[in-house]
């Protein structure tokens, strides 16, 4: 690749987006290993329906609730931990905004 490629603002504003892409897929992959870790802990291994349903989820608000709700009294199993009433939108996927989207680039 050129210097002048590397250089120009297209490429650096294109490396800035996939090194954004990168953290996001980072932090929500840390976010499912950390529900998988502790669901583990509490309710046992997950059988492959639910570990499909974690990682469906492309929402790192919604792998960061699930983390601080595995351990609540009333949570007492990975079903009830994805069904409940503020988790009806695990149930499908949800996918991930594009940064570039967000930005305007089409």
């Amino acid at each position: 690749m050129s210097e002048n490629a590397r250089e120009s603002k297209f490429y650096l504003w294109m490396f800035e987006q996939g090194r954004r892409d990168g953290v996001i897929e980072g932090r929500l992959n840390e976010a499912r290993r950390l529900v998988l870790r502790q669901g583990t802990r509490r309710f046992g291994e997950p059988d492959a329906a639910t570990g499909a349903t974690l990682q469906a989820i492309q929402d790192i608000d919604q792998l960061e609730t699930l983390v601080a709700r595995v351990f609540e009294p009333r949570v007492r199993d990975w079903d009830n931990l994805l069904r409940s009433p503020d988790a009806a939108q695990f149930q499908a996927p949800v996918l991930m905004t594009s940064l570039w989207a967000q930005e305007g680039v089409q």
